[in-house]
């Protein structure tokens, strides 16, 4: 990407997902294709004893979009999270799960969330095991913490403690802003 800015980085945490991973990047960028926005997708293998590691780097070097990295072991995937978000470059951030538990095609209704004004939103399953049964957003409040030129580290810790406190962070999509 030269130097444009990216309007959504979309990270994505993967464990031994070699049968899911083309045709989620595929739906990924079908979503923003859609939309026309400018995106990177940061897919992260967290130590795969599989070949997902190989065909991330196939996908790479196919798609400018496409970052990867690789952990030498399994570090967990709030570690994976915490990685790509870090290396994230757009104004906001998506994260999801790379099993295709959670839809791809659902990363419109935050995006929705976020341009009426939400700092931070999330979905969770509902009974059909899709996600998207609630879109919750919540407003700037995180601006009572420190001043605007610290906004972009304060998204990021503010993911680091919703992960520490959700008690399954597998079953749910975030999305933070950074203003």
């Amino acid at each position: 990407m030269s130097g444009e800015a990216i309007d959504v980085s979309v990270v994505v945490p993967l464990l031994n997902e070699e049968s899911s991973v083309t045709e989620l990047v595929t739906r990924i960028c079908a979503v923003f294709d859609r939309r026309r926005e400018r995106f990177e997708l940061l897919l992260v293998d967290d130590g795969s004893l599989d070949a997902t590691a190989a065909r991330l780097r196939e996908i790479e070097a196919d798609d400018p979009r496409v970052r990867v990295f690789e952990f030498t072991r399994n570090f967990g995937q709030a570690a994976a999270l915490a990685c790509g978000i870090f290396e994230a470059r757009g104004r906001v951030v998506v994260t999801i799960d790379g099993d295709l538990q959670n839809p791809p095609e659902e990363i419109p209704k935050l995006l929705d969330a976020v341009e009426k004004g939400a700092f931070v939103v999330s979905t969770t399953r509902t009974g059909s095991g899709s996600a998207g049964g609630g879109v919750a957003g919540r407003g700037n409040a995180s601006r009572r913490f420190a001043g605007d030129d610290l906004q972009p580290i304060k998204a990021r810790i503010l993911l680091m403690l919703a992960l520490a406190t959700t008690s399954d962070p597998a079953e749910v999509q975030r999305m933070f802003r950074d203003y």
